[in-house]
């Protein structure tokens, strides 16, 4: 047995008692070992309740570079309503690829997911040697959180995955898409 100063270890008994139960059912831990006075947050609540529908957002993207609107890929926000985040996915044709417009739609992506939907914070997941996709989603106001140590593959071999995420409070100048909703 594992014996610490303030942990012990040892097996669940054969009759464990109700309130070693308790531990793993609920979102959060029982009323007793939470210190007096503690209150869970709201967002914990609604999180562990029952699952609600996640609705996507898609967002088309066309190339208008020679006048007529031409299909260029596409984006989607995967919401996530309890906390107000959301997960950003994108996807462009080869030939709309290079050119900045996978910036410009990141960047619009955004626009919509702050001043639209009000999210708090989008995140995305892009695969480590992409050096492409990760300075476009940083000139769009991405920033890179951190890494899924070889939790992808690039060319049949591993690589990491890099976490980015953009936040409202972060994002600069006025609202693009909230002007032409609006008709300001």
């Amino acid at each position: 047995m594992d014996r610490h100063r303030h942990l012990r270890t040892r097996p669940l008994p054969r009759r464990p008692r109700r309130d070693v139960l308790a531990l793993g059912t609920g979102p959060h831990p029982p009323r007793r070992l939470r210190p007096p006075g503690t209150r869970v947050p709201r967002s914990t609540h609604r999180r562990h309740g029952p699952p609600t529908p996640r609705r996507e957002h898609p967002l088309h993207h066309y190339d208008r570079t020679s006048g007529e609107p031409v299909p260029a890929g596409g984006a989607t926000l995967l919401p996530d309503h309890a906390v107000r985040t959301a997960e950003y996915i994108i996807m462009l044709a080869a030939e709309a690829r290079g050119r900045g417009l996978g910036t410009q739609a990141t960047r619009l992506t955004l626009d919509y997911a702050f001043h639209i939907t009000n999210l708090r914070m989008v995140w995305l997941k892009v695969l480590a040697p992409n050096k492409a996709g990760i300075r476009a989603y940083e000139k769009a106001g991405f920033r890179t959180a951190g890494n899924l140590r070889e939790a992808g593959y690039w060319l049949n071999k591993t690589c990491d995955e890099v976490i980015m995420d953009a936040t409202a409070e972060e994002f600069e100048g006025p609202s693009v898409v909230e002007s032409l909703l609006t008709g300001k």
